[in-house]
């Protein structure tokens, strides 16, 4: 698990759940996908729409009774015990996906439906 730059990670797979929201001139595709994969992955596609790069914070809700998996190393961390955090720079236009999955019952997919939270974008010069 981690961060790519491959969009297609998920495009083989039925995802169970998918919530887009655009903050700051930052769109975030998550996806979870929880037949593709050992675990259920929760994928956050993010899509810079500025024309110089930024550093990007996003959080993400995972309730306390879904035990994390993997974070992978692609710049997530925990923030407490229901939120974690993906920080990255984006190049202007530049989209990626990162992920992190779940060690949860595929049918659990449902408490993983929160949108994530743009918390901060920050333009570079």
């Amino acid at each position: 698990m981690g961060a790519t730059n491959h969009s297609d990670l998920t495009a083989a797979a039925d995802p169970a759940v998918s919530i887009t929201v655009v903050v700051a001139g930052v769109r975030v595709e998550k996806t979870v996908v929880t037949d593709a994969f050992p675990v259920p992955v929760v994928a956050l596609s993010v899509d810079s729409l500025h024309d110089d790069p930024a550093s990007v914070r996003i959080v993400d809700e995972v309730p306390a009774s879904v035990p994390l998996a993997d974070l992978g190393n692609g710049g997530w961390e925990t923030v407490d015990d229901e939120r974690i955090a993906w920080s990255g720079r984006l190049a202007a236009g530049e989209e990626l996906v990162t992920t992190y999955g779940v060690d949860a019952d595929p049918d659990a997919a449902d408490a993983l439906e929160t949108p994530p939270t743009v918390e901060s974008v920050e333009p570079e010069p």
